[in-house]
């Protein structure tokens, strides 16, 4: 007989992330439609912080940088940027940020620049460890689209 009540055997939880990219519904891709510029600066359009919110859908409690969330409990906001490795705007967790379970990811804040999307939340889910999972609006590849402000169209930064 074998006692591990000294020695225990500790089994790791699988944890994986999540990304998505914001894109401009009219030019099709991941670029601001007032023109190329990445930086923070307020000239022109950005896809830059426009925020997602991720809340727990699993039937348990999920255990996130310490801290437990319920399910429906908002785990995190996170925030676009723009992604110099993958040339996109995106918004991202790191690779072993969620444990195992159910997630729904929802557009919940944009910038002066674009309109907030359809407001639908998304589900995705974490089964492989180390893995990003890519969200888009039909839960599945990398991209969220949105369309200016008409405000913006007026002033030249528009169709």
């Amino acid at each position: 007989m074998i006692d591990f009540r000294e020695d225990p055997i500790a089994n790791d939880v699988i944890r994986g992330g999540v990304q998505l990219q914001k894109w401009d519904r009219e030019l099709g891709k991941s670029e601001a439609l007032a023109g190329k510029d990445y930086s923070s600066a307020e000239n022109g359009a950005k896809l830059s912080g426009i925020e997602f919110t991720i809340t727990n859908k699993s039937k348990a409690s999920v255990l996130v940088g310490g801290k437990e969330y319920a399910p429906d409990e908002v785990i995190a906001k996170i925030e676009t940027a723009w992604n110099e490795e993958k040339k996109a705007y995106t918004v991202e967790t790191p690779a072993d940020y969620l444990p195992y379970g159910t997630y729904e990811v929802k557009e919940t804040k944009t910038n002066k620049s674009y309109v907030l999307t359809d407001g639908k939340a998304r589900t995705f889910e974490i089964r492989e460890n180390g893995k990003i999972v890519t969200v888009n609006k039909e839960g599945r590849g990398p991209a969220w689209a949105n369309s200016l402000f008409e405000d913006n169209a007026e002033h030249g930064l528009g169709m």
